[in-house]
């Protein structure tokens, strides 16, 4: 049994399969002085844990403003599951980000964990068509920006994407003014995920958001990039558009808490 703790060696093992490992991926992307890795190797089996600081990730410092850590894992099998949690603190609050069963009863086989959030990712390899009354943008400006909860945020994160070209905005407008929208933006390498979708509460049940996913969808696929569509499984509504879409569901996400002591 070989085992690895370098970021780089971690990243290169984990991108053989980029759909499966998009979250581990994209946390050691985007947060890699916050982030530890560790990788086992034995025969044919691997396992990979990343560990991030919940301080690093606005997402995560706004749900669990308790715990200390993410742990995020990829493993062949249980047994080296196991091996991977040497790896995870004993004393401090953990978000364990999990997408198989045998994962999840590792960890519940080794510390008292509660189940939280679970989150669905969708993907597809249909060609999609841009639909009339899309406008296609990288401008992010307070129009944009007033249908989200945390406008200052999103400017500092989706600003610099945009900017770089590693990110688009979809918009339809209704009678001169905003009336839904999505984001689509880099997450790792060729996976683009799109997210943010919003319709203006007055006009939902119109399939305005629909239209605005499917052009985000067309444009993915002409660039010849691989979506990923993630929504938590409690909203209904964005389940039932990626349903609507004809989206495969690749992934389950399901978090599970590990309480620190008191």
């Amino acid at each position: 049994m070989n085992s690895f703790d370098n970021l780089d060696y971690v990243a290169s093992h984990l991108e053989r399969d980029l759909l499966r490992n998009i979250v581990l991926l994209k946390y050691l992307k985007a947060f890699p002085d916050s982030t530890s890795a560790h990788h086992i190797d034995d025969g044919d089996d691997s396992a990979s844990l990343v560990l991030t600081e919940v301080e690093a990730s606005f997402s995560d410092r706004r749900d669990y403003p308790w715990a200390t850590l993410v742990a995020l894992i990829s493993s062949d099998h249980p047994r080296l599951t196991g091996c991977l949690l040497d790896f995870v603190p004993e004393d401090v609050g953990i978000v364990f980000k999990l997408a198989t069963e045998a994962d999840r009863e590792a960890v519940a086989a080794r510390f008292p964990v509660e189940p939280s959030a679970r989150f669905f990712s969708y993907s597809s390899k249909q060609c999609f068509n841009r639909q009339q009354g899309v406008r296609m943008t990288t401008e992010l400006d307070d129009t944009v920006l007033s249908v989200f909860e945390d406008p200052g945020h999103v400017r500092t994160w989706l600003g610099p994407l945009l900017a770089s070209g590693r990110a688009f905005i979809c918009v339809v407008d209704v009678d001169g003014a905003l009336g839904s929208i999505c984001l689509a933006f880099e997450s790792y390498g060729r996976i683009w995920e799109i997210g943010g979708v919003y319709t203006l509460e007055s006009l939902r049940g119109r399939g305005l958001a629909q239209t605005a996913v499917r052009t985000a969808l067309a444009r993915l696929g002409e660039l010849g990039f691989t979506p990923r569509y993630d929504v938590n499984a409690e909203n209904a509504a964005s389940v039932a558009l990626a349903q609507r879409l004809g989206l495969d569901r690749f992934m389950t996400l399901t978090h599970h808490l590990r309480r620190p002591s008191s």
